[in-house]
């Protein structure tokens, strides 16, 4: 009874004098679909309605699950704590969450399965970024595989680098984007071109078969980070060597220039040495002459 309390509650309506019961996930999920309605990333939320009758709930019938969901284990839904703030004034509600609204509606379209309105805005990301990428698709190549080599991240990356609110996350998303498909070109430069093998039947009549390259070379990207990072520590470990190789060089000079010195002084010290006994030898020499001197 304790589980089922806080799963479920029953809600009065006084319209047509009814109670109906909901599971608090079902109601959580239609609140979110309701707040995040969205026409081409445009936000248009919708007001919440009762599932069984497709009426919009009234304000106090809001109120009360507003309350049901706080006093279950679940997580209250970010938008509708927003709505019950404004007093659940819709219009009040979108113009204070209008960013907000616009990145759950990104985030929802990459988790759909509309596999039609992806491939459309995939066709645009290459087109837009064919200056720099240069990856081309082949007319015919299946959309599925398209979209879902494609989906995330670089779908979700060009989304928000066009209808993305937050300039900062915009441009972001962008250089992030072009990083990446430049990366996906390099790694899979044939990627979606059509090539021709030949095939033989039991009568050994050769047919021609019209591929598409689908491959992916995921690793080969993990293993140019590895490099980038190898090479990236290699140059610091250089840097760090050569810096050494300098204290040590200028120690060295250092080194030189105190024997240099040592050996300016020792020169000064035996030049003055040589000068006192040049003296003594000449004053030797006056004595020596003076004593042979006739008196």
């Amino acid at each position: 009874d304790t589980l089922k309390s806080n799963i479920l509650f029953s809600l009065f309506c006084k319209k047509d004098k009814t109670i109906y019961k909901f599971r608090i996930s079902d109601i959580i999920n239609i609140i979110n679909n309701a707040l995040t309605y969205d026409q081409n990333f445009i936000s248009t939320p919708q007001q919440i309605k009762n599932p069984y009758t497709n009426i919009p709930f009234n304000k106090g019938e809001l109120f009360y699950i507003y309350f049901k969901i706080k006093e279950s284990p679940l997580l209250m839904p970010y938008l509708f704590h927003q709505l019950f703030i404004v007093n659940f004034d819709l219009e009040q509600y979108r113009l204070y969450n209008e960013c907000y609204i616009r990145e759950k509606s990104i985030s929802n379209f990459i988790k759909s399965d509309n596999i039609i309105e992806k491939h459309k805005y995939i066709l645009s990301m290459i087109a837009d970024y064919f200056i720099y990428a240069n990856i081309s698709i082949d007319f015919f190549f299946p959309p599925s595989i398209l979209v879902n080599h494609f989906n995330k991240p670089y779908l979700e990356l060009y989304l928000k680098s066009v209808y993305s609110l937050n300039p900062d996350l915009k441009f972001n998303s962008s250089i992030i984007l072009t990083q990446k498909l430049i990366r996906f070109h390099r790694l899979n430069p044939n990627y979606a071109q059509p090539f021709v093998t030949k095939k033989r039947d039991s009568e050994n009549n050769i047919h021609l078969i019209y591929r598409y390259n689908t491959t992916i070379n995921i690793e080969s990207s993990n293993l140019i980070d590895n490099l980038l990072q190898n090479n990236n520590d290699n140059h610091e470990e250089n840097e760090e060597e050569l810096e050494e190789l300098e204290e040590d060089e200028d120690a060295e000079e250092g080194l030189q220039d105190e024997g240099e010195d040592e050996y300016d002084e020792d020169e000064e010290e035996h030049q003055d040495n040589e000068e006192l006994e040049h003296q003594e030898e000449d004053n030797d020499n006056l004595e020596e002459s003076y004593q042979y001197l006739p008196i």
